[in-house]
């Protein structure tokens, strides 16, 4: 069966050209669980030009690959076209290689397999083809003899095989054929053989590459593996094995063993190396083991390990920008390293964030400036950002972004939940208005400001009014209100009739009073909101509130005060009250006088707080503060006597005095009247001209004693009627005195009362009939000689005796 499967395989390769020497060639392959060795030969004797003639010897491929001794099993194929040779099954067994020593062309071959060459090598001439294999055979690694492969070849037009010969030989005349092929060449100079070639061609260096492969354990199964053995004992030959020299030679390992691992001393003691110098390993050392999967070592996880450790302890210098970059990157992006290098590379670079030395934030920054837009999601990947990562990232935030870059930021950072990164990218993409809506439709229902204070980072005081105005949204309006807290120059063109307005101006004043200055002319814009509230339009009832507290309140000005006090209450309405009470005494005392209403008065005219405002009046002079009272029309007659003491203190001037005696008469305080009297008994004469103001509230006897004003005539005789009928009540005939003044009681009339009778008797006395007054005072004096007001009647000239 597998012999008629060979049948094409044993035929010449191609139609053999013209005029070339091919024939007899030796040829051998693997084919399946067995290894065919042949002879082609020219069959001189076929019925047909061209045909050939093949012997072949077909061994099972796994005791052939431990024969060495090619030469005895190739002598067992016919030399000659005969059937009579053909055999069946033979025993066949193989003495030992005949020691020998490798010649020129051994050597170049033996050279060449184990250089990075192109496949097969071209050897000229069929001509002691067979004794360059049995030579090369007799070297070879049992593991390669497997797939060793070796023909004729007219041009690699024919090279179709699988496996692809190794080596063929081909007719001279046709080399110009192999333009790109190595062909054999025995002059090799005088260079020394590699390790591997040395083991191809026999010579004694060649064990070398055994040592290597034991130590290593590695099995060697091609001319590949040779070439990595070679480089392996180069690196250990190194004067000095670095990291770079161990991490090259685990590579190598791994691609010697074929994944497979093993307790090897030579791979345990790399590992080891590996680990001590990773500590001090650059970037470029840590990122060349981002491809290794390690599966050629016992417990490769030490390494990755390590490879954490270093990632936790790095300090991102601008230095190794490009480099960490790249690292960050493979770290991120699938495919470009081995998962468990991006574990470590992602375990670390999060311990190397947290730590207070780190310089990541800044380092981050740089990455994202210069990475490309295709490297860019990959390397954000890598880095893996997390909320605890924010602060630092914000505070070393750049001044300018690309957009690109910007817009990939925005996105990332609104999938990962990374708000204030979104903020800080958002603050160098957009306008500030327009950072901060993107920022609120990212985080519609926080109570935390902070992201939209991060946006708006890059925006002047001005802008983020502006914004506070626009958004509706209460943390931008704190925002905004810190802003103008500090720049009260912010709020001067803002149109405080709108109600967002108002709730900017009235946050702000929460947090410095001093913002009452902000608006414009912001008396008249504190009236103008107060016309709204008394209009009923909407308006913000605690910016009032707040005003109260600010000289605004003093509402002096505002001609719609009166109407403001019902609509106000608690102590916003007392703190108006107080401001507008001391700012209507400051323009009385700079004699611009001006009615007050109820309310206010009421608040100057507090029992506990009155004396010492009138005090400050009095200390200027008695002047101001009367006119002070006069302009308090709710100050009552209890209430002026309780600061009478006051004002009358010391001596008053005339026209002081006058003031005075005008605001009591007008005020019609009979009471403040009597107090002026009791002072001018007092011997206080500076009070006269204040008594004579107010005369009319004095009963005539007091101003007849004291001489506050001449009575008049009429005055004197009703005094004297009241005074007979108070001494005489039942008339002027009582205890006979009219007859005995020498009256005649007939003038007298007798119906009605006793005061009614005097009054028509002394009526008549005046009028000169009957007796005269003298003679009726003298007798009643007779009687009633102690009566004060009677002797003071009687001394007045309206009643002495007349000649």
């Amino acid at each position: 069966m597998v012999a008629s499967e060979l049948t094409s395989r044993l035929d010449l390769p191609d139609t053999a050209p013209y005029g070339v020497e091919w024939s007899p060639y030796l040829s051998g392959f693997p084919h399946g669980n067995h290894y065919v060795l042949a002879r082609t030969l020219l069959d001189q004797q076929a019925s047909r030009a061209g045909m050939v003639f093949s012997h072949a010897l077909i061994f099972p491929i796994e005791e052939m690959v431990r024969v060495r001794n090619l030469r005895d099993l190739a002598q067992l194929i016919v030399g000659t076209p005969t059937a009579a040779a053909a055999l069946s099954t033979i025993d066949v067994e193989v003495t030992a290689q005949p020691e020998f020593r490798a010649d020129e062309e051994q050597i170049a071959i033996s050279t060449m397999l184990v250089s990075a060459v192109k496949r097969p090598l071209i050897r000229l001439s069929h001509i002691g083809f067979d004794e360059v294999i049995f030579k090369l055979w007799a070297n070879l690694w049992p593991a390669i003899r497997r797939n060793f492969a070796f023909r004729l070849s007219f041009g690699p037009g024919d090279l179709v095989d699988a496996p692809l010969p190794t080596i063929v030989c081909t007719p001279p005349n046709l080399a110009a054929r192999w333009v790109g092929y190595q062909t054999v060449i025995s002059d090799r100079g005088t260079s020394e053989l590699s390790p591997a070639a040395a083991l191809l061609a026999g010579e004694p260096n060649g064990h070398k590459v055994l040592d290597i492969a034991e130590n290593f354990g590695i099995e060697i199964n091609s001319f590949g593996q040779l070439i990595l053995v070679d480089r392996a004992y180069e690196i250990q030959s190194s004067a000095t094995i670095g990291l770079n020299e161990s991490i090259a030679m685990l590579r190598l390992v791994e691609a010697l063993s074929g994944g497979k691992s093993s307790p090897a001393p030579g791979r345990e003691t790399l590992v080891n190396r590996i680990i001590e110098n990773l500590s001090n390993a650059s970037v470029s050392q840590i990122r060349s083991l981002r491809n290794l999967a390690l599966s050629s070592v016992d417990r490769p996880y030490r390494i990755f390990e390590g490879v954490q450790k270093w990632m936790a302890g790095h300090k991102f210098p601008s230095l190794h920008d490009v480099e960490m970059a790249e690292l960050i990157r493979d770290a991120g992006e699938s495919g470009r390293a081995t998962p468990d290098w991006q574990v470590a590379i992602g375990s670390g670079l999060r311990s190397a964030k947290t730590t207070s030395a780190s310089k990541f934030a800044e380092a981050f920054w740089r990455w994202i400036i210069a990475a490309s837009p295709e490297a860019l999601p990959h390397l954000l990947q890598g880095v893996d950002l997390v909320t605890n990562d924010e602060p630092s990232l914000v505070v070393n935030a750049p001044d300018y972004l690309d957009s690109g870059i910007a817009k990939t930021l925005l996105a990332i950072s609104s999938n990962r939940g990374l708000y204030h990164l979104h903020a800080a990218v958002a603050s160098l993409e957009y306008m500030p208005l327009k950072a901060v809506q993107e920022q609120i439709k990212l985080e519609p229902a926080s109570h935390d400001a902070e992201g939209l204070r991060i946006a708006l980072r890059k925006a002047t005081p001005k802008q983020i009014v502006l914004c506070a105005l626009s958004v509706h949204d209460r943390r931008v309006l704190e925002l905004g209100a810190n802003a103008a807290s500090s720049h009260l120059e912010v709020l001067s063109d803002v149109d405080m009739s709108e109600q967002a307005a108002q709730d900017l101006w009235e946050a702000a004043l929460r947090k410095n009073k001093s913002c009452w200055k902000g608006p414009n002319n912001p008396e008249s814009t504190l009236w103008m909101i107060l016309d709204m509230a008394l209009d009923e339009k909407k308006m913000n009832l605690s910016l009032l509130v707040e005003l109260a507290e600010t000289p605004l309140a003093n509402l002096n000005g505002y001609c719609r005060r009166a109407e403001l006090w019902n609509l106000l209450s608690g102590t916003t309405k007392q703190h108006y009250i107080r401001a507008t009470a001391d700012g209507w005494l400051e323009a009385v005392e700079k004699n611009v006088s001006s009615p007050v209403e109820t309310d206010v008065q009421n608040y100057i005219l507090n029992r506990s707080t009155f004396p010492g405002i009138l005090g400050s009046f009095l200390s200027r002079s008695v002047s101001s503060a009367l006119k002070l009272i006069s302009l308090l029309t709710r100050l009552d007659e209890a209430g002026f006597l309780s600061i009478f003491p006051l004002i009358t203190a010391n001596r008053l001037l005339l026209q002081d005095a006058e003031h005075l005696g005008r605001l009591i008469d007008e005020r019609r305080w009979s009471r403040a009247a009597d107090a002026l009297v009791k002072l001018l008994r007092q011997r206080r004469e500076d009070v006269r001209p204040a008594l004579r103001a107010c005369h009319g509230l004095l009963g005539f006897w007091t101003k007849f004693k004291l001489g506050v004003v001449p009575p008049s005539a009429e005055e004197k005789w009703q005094a004297l009627a009241s005074l007979c009928a108070d001494l005489y009540p039942s008339g002027p005939d009582h205890n006979d005195l009219w007859r005995r003044a020498g009256g005649n009681n007939a003038d007298l009339i007798y119906n009605g009362d006793g005061r009614s009778r005097w009054s028509d008797a002394l009526f008549k006395v005046r009028r000169g009939y009957g007796l005269r007054a003298w003679t009726l005072l003298a007798k009643m004096n007779e009687e009633f000689g102690w009566n004060e007001d009677l002797r003071h009647l009687s001394q007045d000239s309206e009643f002495v005796e007349r000649h």
